[in-house]
């Protein structure tokens, strides 16, 4: 996903918009904040014959003129968004900003994913990143709320944070992360020691005989009868939904191995893949991928 570069003098106001006055003092603090700080996020328009259309931004768009400036960066639709279909996009705009914090990140990332019932790999696609970004960026939900704040705060790296999440359990994370934060433990080092954690931890598989074929729960400790009829009635709920929506079994099974590795099962959610211009649109001329955080 990538930006325009549009002239001002080429864009009109969305007529229909709900704004229809703006503070003078907030403007003129916004108009400021452009100035020193630049445009952090873009604004939305779609292509009007020879012009373009503003639908979201007004006031950026407004305190980018007040400064002075011809050009602004802009992310062009080919026509003008349903309402459901901007929110979207404003959506996925949010997670391209220049000023976003890496758990604002994982949680637009993980919105976009329930919303539309994307897999991981769905998700990269639609945001034209690599899934092995997605991936990073959702394991950030994974760590202790101190763990996030230091990685919003910029204490801990990205990196090492993904390794870390990666622990069996957050005593596991703390420990690490005060290691990484002290410098005596690196990315590399971390991944090591989770995968040795993780390899060594003992799994007990217990196999339920069906007549259409049989369910393995593999588990750190014996499942009860309870919790086995739980699982593998979750298990056969998930499969006749997945069923109704016309998913063959490969389809099936990546979907529920990305939702294991973000911890999190999506409960029946539409499943829609996104289209190139349909679910998630993005700039007319875009053909780039996007890079990894």
């Amino acid at each position: 996903m990538k930006p325009d570069i549009l002239r001002c003098d080429d864009i009109d106001p969305d007529p229909d918009q709900p704004r229809r006055g703006m503070d003078a003092e907030e403007l003129k603090s916004l108009a400021l904040s452009v100035r020193e700080h630049g445009l952090l996020q873009w604004v939305i328009v779609w292509k009007n014959g020879d012009r373009f259309m503003l639908v979201d931004g007004h006031r950026r768009f407004a305190a980018v003129k007040a400064i002075g400036r011809d050009t602004i960066e802009a992310l062009v639709l080919d026509e003008r968004p349903e309402e459901q279909r901007l929110s979207l996009v404003q959506l996925a705009a949010n997670c391209h900003r220049q000023d976003l914090k890496p758990m604002d990140k994982a949680r637009a990332f993980r919105q976009l994913q329930q919303s539309q019932g994307w897999s991981q790999a769905e998700l990269a696609r639609a945001m034209h990143v690599s899934k092995a970004t997605v991936t990073q960026v959702l394991s950030y939900l994974n760590l202790p709320p101190e763990l996030q704040q230091q990685l919003d705060s910029g204490s801990l790296a990205g990196s090492t944070a993904y390794a870390i999440a990666r622990a069996p359990d957050d005593t596991t994370k703390m420990q690490l992360a005060s290691q990484a934060l002290s410098g005596s433990l690196h990315r590399d080092e971390a991944t090591q020691r989770v995968s040795r954690r993780t390899a060594s931890v003992p799994r007990v598989r217990v196999t339920i005989r069906m007549p259409d074929g049989d369910i393995t729960i593999a588990a750190a400790n014996k499942p009860g009868i309870a919790a086995s009829c739980l699982c593998s009635g979750t298990c056969r709920a998930n499969a006749a939904a997945a069923e109704r929506q016309g998913l063959d079994v490969t389809t099936f099974e990546r979907i529920l191995t990305d939702r294991h590795r973000a911890r999190r099962l999506i409960h029946r959610p539409a499943h829609r893949e996104p289209a190139s211009g349909q679910s998630l649109p993005v700039p007319h001329h875009e053909t780039q991928k996007g890079s990894s955080p």
